[in-house]
């Protein structure tokens, strides 16, 4: 008989690191032991040990996670810098007592496939020699280039169906790309950036590509975490992403403070709809987790789309504080009808999302290459685009004062700048366009 095993991902639900050092005891394993009496045909009961290693992996490589295996236990991989767990286990049995053995300071969550918002195709597409993107003058765009500033030194990481590191908006810079495998436990190709689907490509235009970006010399870090056939992710592979980046920017940094401003593109969102209760419940409070050790613990700034399906519905985990939450404008400065948007109740208090607002409909970016290998460009719609517009004008932002302007204070900087919209209808737009202001 073939026993399907079961995969769930566990986070600390208050942060990970809480000011101590990356290195040394904070990263050092935690070791889990579970008796679990099994009864064997021929020897009878049989103890199991259930443990995580600090082992290598075989091959070594990059400090990724070590994956520890028996005949009867669950196997363990370590997600370090976010402090979390991938585990694999063959019963609920052995589910309940690695919860029991972590305990309540943990948050635990099922892998399963979860749908995501779906971007709206529109205009023309197809190859073009010379696709500079001129953004509205209300944007700042054009007033930051003019003064040198493009986003040199900042890293936004991209989690979305991938890019297509080819296309000719990216031959400037080297895009660091990742594929998250949906089948393995954990499963990081390094190989060179591809996009089955263009949605990634488009928003890595619209953050950084040379004539269609917002900040075209920021640094790409791209996690292809999203099947874009059926438009789907799950939370092991957003974890195992968002480690992924975590290592990338601090591996030479054991002080939890990277060098270079950080800032984490989500054009992306669930459904609380999408999922039994307990399930999302279960699947919101890990992925919450994680934007929270990632704003508090690192100063990376999570930007996040409001979701497609208009007013009064918005996803997660953009309606979580933890997040700056985007909606879409139109280049006439006018809310988008899908715009998603609404009052939602969160530790007890409401919080109003979105909180800013940015360019998402019919958005003119990079797209994906032809069979003769030439750039094809299209325009779409979707607070999918506004969400990396908002997040090159962060990286605008970042890339000044020495990059001490991140995390907090840089949500800060783009709240307090922001258009103001009034002639808009209140809660649709939040504090109006993000924009860079000198």
């Amino acid at each position: 008989m073939i026993r399907v095993m079961r995969t769930v991902v566990a986070i600390p639900k208050d942060g990970r690191f809480h000011s101590e050092a990356l290195s040394d005891a904070s990263l050092s394993e935690k070791h889990l032991v579970i008796q679990e009496e099994k009864e064997h045909p021929a020897h009878g009961p049989v103890l199991g040990k259930i443990g995580i290693e600090p082992a290598p992996r075989p091959g070594g490589g990059n400090g990724n996670p070590a994956l520890v295996k028996s005949a009867v236990a669950p196997s363990f991989v370590r997600l370090p810098y976010l402090g979390a767990y991938i585990i694999r286990a063959k019963t609920n049995q052995q589910v309940r007592e690695v919860e029991e053995a972590f305990g309540e300071e943990y948050a635990f969550a099922e892998d399963v496939d979860v749908p995501l918002i779906h971007a709206s195709g529109g205009g023309p597409r197809g190859p073009r020699s010379h696709p500079d993107r001129a953004w509205p003058d209300d944007s700042g765009v054009h007033l930051a280039h003019q003064q040198g500033i493009r986003g040199n030194g900042v890293k936004v990481a991209v989690l979305d169906t991938g890019c297509d590191n080819d296309h000719v908006q990216f031959d400037h810079q080297d895009v660091a790309f990742r594929y998250v495998s949906p089948a393995s436990p954990v499963s990081l190709r390094a190989v060179r950036g591809f996009d089955p689907g263009g949605h990634g490509t488009h928003v890595c235009g619209i953050v950084a590509g040379k004539n269609t970006g917002v900040a075209p010399d920021a640094s790409l870090l791209v996690a292809s975490v999203i099947e874009s056939e059926r438009n789907e992710t799950s939370i092991r592979r957003i974890l195992t992403a968002l480690d992924w980046v975590l290592s990338s920017v601090f591996a030479d940094d054991h002080n939890g403070t990277a060098s270079e401003p950080v800032i984490l593109n989500f054009s992306f969102g669930f459904s609380a709809n999408s999922l039994s209760n307990a399930s999302v419940a279960a699947l919101l409070d890990t992925l919450r987790a994680s934007m929270r050790i990632l704003l508090h613990d690192f100063d990376v700034l999570p930007i996040v789309a409001v979701g497609n399906e208009g007013q009064g519905i918005a996803r997660y985990p953009a309606i979580y504080p933890e997040c700056l939450s985007v909606g879409a404008v139109n280049f006439q400065n006018e809310v988008a009808d899908f715009s998603g948007s609404g009052n939602f109740q969160v530790d007890g208090q409401t919080r109003m999302v979105p909180e800013v607002s940015g360019y998402g409909h019919e958005v003119y970016s990079a797209l994906e290459r032809n069979q003769q290998n030439r750039s094809v460009y299209a325009k779409k719609s979707g607070t999918s685009m506004a969400t990396p517009y908002v997040s090159g004008i962060a990286a605008l932002y970042a890339s000044q004062e020495d990059g001490s302007l991140r995390g907090l204070a840089l949500r800060d900087r783009l709240l307090k700048t922001a258009l103001p919209l009034p002639t808009q209808p209140t809660g649709r737009v939040g504090k109006g366009l993000a924009r860079f202001v000198p």
